[in-house]
């Protein structure tokens, strides 16, 4: 579960940490490298499209990726 504290920091990461921590979950979650490669590339969209969520919606969209690898993503934005 992202929790209020997670979210809010994820938020507002730096450019770089986020694109750090974009890379380490598309790798949990089984994403092609290249796809994700070309996705950080404008990761200031991401983060845009992010803001714009709510912290509901973005939990449905981690946990889209299935319980074990959701699990593995909400280690990672949590920092454990």
């Amino acid at each position: 579960m992202l929790d209020n504290e997670s979210y809010e920091r994820l938020k507002k990461l730096s450019d770089s940490d986020f694109r750090a921590l974009i890379l380490r979950i598309a790798e949990a979650a089984g994403a092609d490298a290249q796809k994700t490669a070309a996705m950080i590339a404008s990761s200031s969209s991401l983060k845009s499209n992010l803001a714009s969520m709510s912290r509901e919606d973005a939990e449905r969209f981690i946990e889209s990726a299935g319980r074990e690898r959701s699990e593995e993503i909400y280690r990672i934005i949590s920092g454990r």
